[in-house]
C-alpha cells in the first residue's frame, strides 16, 4: 500500500514544484454520494490553478450517519488530487483527476441494539481486514454479538482516486460535477459522485 500511495503523491508534488504558478484560487462546496455505502453527504473543496492545464485540489467530505437497530455508522473522507484540464472554452471546462483518498469510519452502539449493523458490506469488508479475518466477507446484516464482545469500532483506509469532472462557468465561478473511483488499491473502494459550486478569488 505504501508503494501505491507514493506513486500517487509523486506526480502531484512534481507538478507543484516544477510548474510556474498562475495565481487563481477557487473554493466552494456541495453534495456527494457514495455508491457503496449508499449515503449522501456534504463536501467542501479548494483549487489552486498552477497553469492553464494543471490544478491542485483538496476536498473534505462528510457522509450523513446511518442509524438503525441502535447502531450508528459514520464516515468522512479527505482527498488530495491533481486535475488535468483537457477542455477549456468560454463556457465549459472538463478535467481528469487523480490522487489520494483517505476515508475514516466508526461504528458505535447508541442504545440497546438488536445486534444488526445497517448499510452495505462496506463496513464488513474494512473491518474484516483490520482484525485479520481470513474468511470471505460476512453477509449483511451481521450479528454484532458474534463479532465484538462490546461494540465500538473505528478504522480507516487509504487508496488512490481516478475520475473525471466538468465545470460550467458562471459569473462568480463555476458549477461543477465529478465522478471518481475512490480508494482504489485499498479495502474501501467505491464510486463517488459529487456536485456543487466553486467561487473564484
Amino acid at each position: 500500500m505504501k508503494k501505491i500511495i507514493k506513486a500517487g503523491i509523486l506526480p502531484l508534488l512534481t507538478i507543484l514544484i516544477f510548474t510556474d504558478a498562475q495565481a487563481q484560487v477557487s473554493a466552494g462546496g456541495g453534495i456527494l454520494y457514495g455508491f457503496d455505502i449508499e449515503r449522501i453527504g456534504i463536501r467542501v473543496d479548494g483549487l489552486y490553478a498552477i497553469n492553464d492545464d494543471w490544478r491542485a485540489a483538496a476536498d473534505f467530505g462528510y457522509y450523513f450517519p446511518e442509524s438503525e437497530f441502535g447502531i450508528k455508522v459514520s464516515w468522512w473522507e479527505l482527498n488530495l488530487n491533481a486535475h488535468y484540464v483537457f477542455v477549456d472554452n468560454e463556457d465549459f471546462r472538463a478535467y481528469a483527476l487523480a490522487g489520494i483518498n483517505y476515508i475514516s469510519f466508526s461504528v458505535t452502539e447508541d442504545n440497546n441494539s438488536s445486534g444488526l449493523i445497517p448499510g452495505s458490506d462496506f463496513f464488513a469488508r474494512t473491518a474484516a481486514k483490520e482484525i485479520n479475518l481470513e474468511s470471505e466477507t460476512p453477509p449483511m446484516p451481521m450479528n454484532v454479538d458474534s463479532f465484538f464482545s462490546s461494540f465500538s469500532y473505528s478504522g480507516s483506509e487509504t487508496g488512490l482516486n481516478i475520475g473525471i469532472g466538468g465545470e460550467y462557468k458562471v459569473g462568480f465561478g463555476s458549477v461543477f460535477a465529478e465522478l471518481k473511483f475512490a480508494g482504489l488499491g485499498g479495502n474501501a473502494d467505491q464510486l463517488v459522485l459529487g456536485a456543487g459550486l466553486r467561487y473564484d478569488f
